[in-house]
């Protein structure tokens, strides 16, 4: 991207001085932009909110946290390379002051999205929503080149970034490639993150999602918004946000008329009711494997640690799919994509062929096999629902219990089990980190995950918590009262006991790494 910093200001309907003198008018009223390609005017190439992350040519977004003003660290910025700052407050140097910089942003993200016309799928969803988003975007691919979150940029400063970076001008013409190479896109997929009430609300109020994805209501976030009830208000907020119509009396039951947004979410969610209410007036689609489903997750088995195959039920049809990941939860995240792309013009067939192409995040049921230890690294973030996922996805590909077809790993088998003799059956380890955001379900989501491994099988458990005094001792309370040996269950005092814990393991074995990512268990890999 390259975009002429007073076509930047008027975007943000900030106030934009080039001059090394601050600015005293207030109250802020937008001033008219210079010439556009101006000699001597900047362009601005790039953003960023951390003055650490500055490269040449990007704006400096000065952010104000709880513990941190950003403002403080402009003249760091332009020492580093920044063209210009965008700021609350009138600085030296060049700057767009606005009252608020997340307003700002999100008037300047608006104003790129109504220059697309294409679909605009946003997504959301207690667990899964960055994987999902990666599969929609798989699945989305036959349409031409989808341009979709990148990283974690999916809060009310970040999210906004990406609308700047489509290959548009002021006019809505193309400005050739773009950022990142990007041609004119077909499709634009958004993931939306929640902290608390009104976020999904604001990220959808400039987004203008066409398509929304919720990908299930858990328990994340409940130290935030104290019920599973408020977490699903505020999903549903992505659905409030769809365009809507009235829909006449016969298509009340799928909820919505041909110019409706499409609402989409999981069939067996404990709030799928709730969630239908939310899209009154809009298309509803579920995905699950419930007959009940439209898109209907009908199989699904391991090929090998990272890989594998799920057949999807479609109006009167099976589609044959291959994913790049295991885990019946991955495949539910896949299905769900399948859907996404076909309510966007996707034909079914292409749509699940076009799922083996997604690229998934790092540290997403990621395998590393050292010698006869295999490695299924799961350290994105972590809540209850996700590690029994996880320990469900071990037990899967051990056992080889999902067929048929019969003989589901021909010539797999071997390496599926991670180990050098065929048929040996490796031991099961777990390295857990404390879960955070359960709020008053603290207590119960650990010793849920304690009795868990007792019941999936697990032989050697070792426990890190992020500080003193964590939540982890529930785990091994539970386990050891579910009949794990008290002996290989332990909690480990620092990063650097968990290594040696591994270091010292012998194979067979396959070792599933889980844990939020403020306990940071990447620091605790012995490779």
């Amino acid at each position: 991207m390259s975009i002429p910093l007073s076509v930047l200001a008027e975007r943000l309907g900030g106030v934009l001085s080039l001059h090394q003198s601050a600015i005293s008018d207030w109250p802020l009223t937008p001033q008219p932009p210079l010439p556009q390609g101006g000699e001597g005017e900047p362009e601005v190439t790039g953003f960023a909110t951390d003055s650490r992350d500055v490269k040449p040519g990007d704006l400096f977004i000065a952010i104000r946290g709880a513990n941190v003003d950003g403002h403080e660290f402009v003249k760091t910025a332009f020492e580093r390379g920044a063209v210009a700052a965008l700021v609350e407050r009138p600085d030296e140097g060049p700057h767009i002051l606005v009252e608020n910089v997340v307003d700002a942003l999100a008037r300047m993200a608006l104003s790129f999205r109504e220059e697309f016309d294409g679909p605009v799928i946003g997504i959301t969803g207690s667990a899964g929503k960055s994987s999902a988003k990666e599969f929609v975007a798989a699945a989305l691919s036959p349409l031409g080149r989808v341009m979709k979150t990148e990283g974690n940029r999916n809060t009310e400063y970040t999210a906004p970034l990406m609308w700047a970076e489509l290959p548009l001008s002021a006019s809505g013409s193309s400005r050739g490639e773009g950022a990142g190479g990007w041609g004119d896109p077909a499709a634009v997929v958004v993931e939306m993150g929640m902290r608390g009430p009104g976020q999904i609300a604001h990220l959808a109020s400039f987004s203008k999602p066409t398509i929304a994805l919720i990908t299930n209501i858990g328990v994340a976030h409940l130290s935030e918004l104290g019920s599973r009830d408020n977490i699903a208000k505020a999903k549903a907020e992505i659905f409030e946000a769809l365009p809507a119509c009235s829909p006449p009396p016969s298509s009340l039951e799928k909820g919505g008329g041909s110019e409706s947004g499409v609402a989409i979410f999981w069939a067996e969610d404990d709030f799928a009711d709730f969630l239908r209410s939310k899209a009154i007036g809009r298309m509803v689609r579920t995905f699950g494997e419930s007959d009940a489903a439209d898109a209907q997750l009908v199989f699904y088995r391991a090929l090998d640690w990272d890989r594998s195959e799920l057949h999807i039920a479609y109006d009167g049809n099976r589609y044959v799919a291959e994913i790049p990941v295991v885990g019946r939860h991955q495949a539910l995240n896949a299905t769900a994509a399948f859907l996404v792309a076909v309510c966007a013009g996707v034909a079914p067939a292409d749509a699940a062929r076009a799922l083996a192409s997604a690229t998934l995040p790092a540290n997403r049921m990621a395998i590393r096999r050292e010698g006869d230890i295999t490695y299924v690294l799961d350290m994105y973030n972590s809540a209850p629902p996700a590690v029994l996922a996880a320990l469900r996805t071990i037990g899967e590909g051990l056992d080889s219990k999902t067929s048929p077809p019969p003989n589901p790993l021909p010539s797999k088998t071997t390496a599926l089990r991670g180990v050098g003799e065929p048929g040996a059956r490796p031991r099961i380890v777990a390295v857990l980190g404390e879960m955070r955001e359960l709020g008053e379900f603290t207590e119960a989501g650990h010793r849920e995950v304690g009795r868990a491994l007792v019941e999936y099988g697990v032989q050697q458990a070792i426990l890190l918590n992020a500080g003193a005094n964590g939540p982890v001792h529930f785990i091994q309370e539970a386990a050891i009262e579910a009949g794990m040996p008290a002996s290989n269950i332990r909690i480990a005092s620092s990063h650097e006991e968990v290594r040696q814990f591994l270091q010292a393991l012998e194979g067979p074995a396959v070792v599933l790494v889980k844990g939020s990512r403020g306990v940071e268990l990447e620091r605790a890999m012995p490779f």
